[in-house]
């Protein structure tokens, strides 16, 4: 995302900003299993469902920030529809960098019955920009497109099998962003899903920060709205949650290798990182990694937070479009955690 340049202008009318709901795909085959799953019941009396939540940054960046990247983009939905008919496809995918008509098709071309995006390129927020210094600001960089006005969309898309309830995005204040990722009005959604079976919906996040080294600006820059940007998710969390409803949480937080906005993000939003979940032994890690701190190995991260009555555990994470697990199709791979959402069943009269 931040490698747009001030080019982008030349394609921002052709990019998808609006939110949309997309009916099943003719001639997909159909799989019941992603629609409707199955309840199970252990001898504590306690239910639970597992679903598949994938994360992927699609790179739909349209032509002339990436060339070609159409076949691509048009494969990543050909590759989910194909594992939707061996009944594999995930049941909830969050994608970021859904920019162009092809990458905002994906979901349909995939067969999701449910589609929501945002924030739109014109949309604000609403409850007030962050007071950033008047030195950050006075130092605008101009030609890396800071300053100026949102070409193009938040690029966040929510795939859903299940009956989305709600959809709530918000853009980051206007002044919080560094580089070139001025040009896109990046935010946040939460989408509010009711799994069938489920006694509560499940609060869905994603999100898109900015990121560091492409910006094209100093680190001092990108650092300090990165900070901005994390403040301002946890308040929107805050005010679009319901409280007691269990919490997803996935997006492209670029933190890779980034201490001090990994810490600051820690302190601002306490939810369960997968990676480091999993990394305990407490879940099955299936993606290869350097260091004991696979957190801070990837841009791309899941986290979760129970719910008064459902409550959350990751059984696995592994790669998707890595190469080996499907086709690379984008500067980034997709990560699939498998969870397991339980409740305690209610006795019989």
């Amino acid at each position: 995302m931040a490698r747009f340049g001030v080019a982008a202008a030349a394609f921002a009318s052709i990019l998808c900003i609006s939110a949309q709901a997309a009916g099943t795909v003719r001639g997909l085959a159909a799989c019941p299993a992603t629609h409707q799953p199955q309840v199970h019941v252990d001898e504590n009396g306690r239910a639970s469902i597992d679903i598949d939540v994938m994360l992927y940054n699609v790179e739909g960046l349209p032509f002339p920030a990436r060339l070609n990247r159409s076949p691509d983009l048009q494969r990543i939905g050909a590759e989910l529809a194909a594992l939707r008919g061996a009944c594999k496809v995930p049941q909830i995918i969050l994608l970021q960098e859904a920019f162009s008509e092809n990458a905002a098709r994906i979901g349909a071309d995939a067969g999701f019955s449910y589609i929501a995006s945002g924030p739109r390129a014109d949309a604000r927020r609403t409850s007030g920009d962050t007071p950033l210094p008047a030195d950050f600001i006075a130092g605008q960089r101009l030609s890396r497109g800071e300053g100026g006005p949102k070409l193009v969309s938040g690029g966040l898309q929510v795939l859903s099998d299940y009956p989305v309830l709600e959809a709530i995005s918000e853009p980051f204040s206007q002044n919080a962003c560094a580089g070139t990722d001025c040009l896109s009005n990046k935010g946040a959604m939460l989408v509010r899903v009711q799994i069938p079976g489920l006694p509560q919906p499940v609060d869905i996040l994603n999100t898109h920060m900015n990121s560091r080294k492409g910006a094209g600006v100093p680190y001092a820059r990108t650092d300090a709205v990165h900070h901005v940007q994390t403040d301002e998710l946890a308040a929107f969390l805050h005010r679009a949650r319901h409280a007691g409803r269990p919490l997803l949480i996935a997006g492209d937080f670029n933190m890779k290798d980034a201490a001090a906005r990994f810490s600051h993000f820690e302190r601002r939003m306490p939810q369960t990182m997968v990676h480091r979940h999993c990394a305990t032994g407490a879940c099955a890690l299936k993606q290869r990694f350097e260091t004991a701190q696979p957190w801070m190995e990837t841009q791309d991260l899941h986290a979760f937070e129970d719910g008064a009555v459902v409550t959350i555990a990751p059984l696995k994470l592994e790669p998707l479009f890595d190469g080996h697990n499907r086709p690379l199709l984008s500067d980034h791979i997709a990560t699939v955690v498998t969870y397991r959402l339980s409740w305690p069943v209610k006795p019989a009269a």
